[in-house]
């Protein structure tokens, strides 16, 4: 029922969307794309471009390419009731994606503060802090970029945010 009920909201919208009523083909044993139509899952080339980005001779655009495709969590807010196992390998797979999206923008401000980039890597460290704003190891690097920048009232605004945050939430 819940596969159902997901394909016809699915047509509805893409077809309210697109005028494309037909690109979904379900019958009882199967269900499959209308053959023009060309499907890319940005999970997948995150990962795969992860993999590539080893051996890679500008390691540092294939992680800018990476942060680009990363729109959020992996199917946030997509559940079914009554699928506990579908619904694991969602969270799953979300944990896996957020901590190699989260590796990738902490090579990328690395990199940009070796390059004395100080702007880039402090927004980088700022929105890895919106994410999770309890890694010390973040509110440090964040506050050593604005000493580089010369920004000490920033710096000292930062630390004073990080032992609040640290304090009050724990403890």
């Amino acid at each position: 029922y819940n596969l159902r009920f997901t394909i016809w909201k699915i047509k509805k919208l893409f077809n309210e969307k697109y005028n494309f009523p037909d690109f979904l083909y379900a019958d009882k044993k199967t269900v499959r794309l209308h053959p023009d139509i060309e499907v890319k899952a940005d999970a997948l080339e995150i990962k795969s471009l992860f993999e590539q980005s080893h051996a890679a001779p500008e390691p540092i655009a294939v992680y800018e390419r990476i942060r680009d495709l990363y729109n959020g969590d992996f199917l946030e807010n997509y559940e079914f009731k009554n699928c506990h196992k579908f619904n694991d390998w969602i969270f799953y797979e979300k944990e896996d994606l957020q901590f190699l999206y989260f590796k990738v923008l902490q090579l990328l401000a690395e990199h940009y503060s070796g390059r004395a980039e100080f702007k880039k890597s402090v927004d980088i460290y700022r929105s890895m802090l919106k994410t999770n704003p309890y890694l010390e190891d973040l509110h440090v690097a964040l506050i050593r970029a604005y000493l580089a920048m010369g920004d000490r009232s920033s710096a000292f605004n930062q630390y004073e945010r990080c032992v609040s945050i640290l304090r009050d939430e724990l403890n």
